[in-house]
């Protein structure tokens, strides 16, 4: 996700999604809510698929 590595304090929230199974890329993801050391709150998910992580964008 980045360079910058900061702890999680709490994970406030989680969920996963398993969508479009059927096709040849299906979306399944395993969603966090987190506070992190520095007061922070992101949304971090880990594609189930590539085994990478990621930090939601909200525009």
């Amino acid at each position: 996700m980045g360079r910058n590595r900061l702890r999680v304090e709490n994970t406030e929230d989680q969920w996963e999604i398993d969508e479009e199974w059927w096709r040849i890329r299906p979306t399944s993801r395993a969603y966090y809510d987190v506070l992190l050391e520095d007061g922070q709150t992101l949304t971090i998910f880990r594609d189930a698929v590539s085994g990478k992580w990621y930090q939601q964008r909200y525009e």
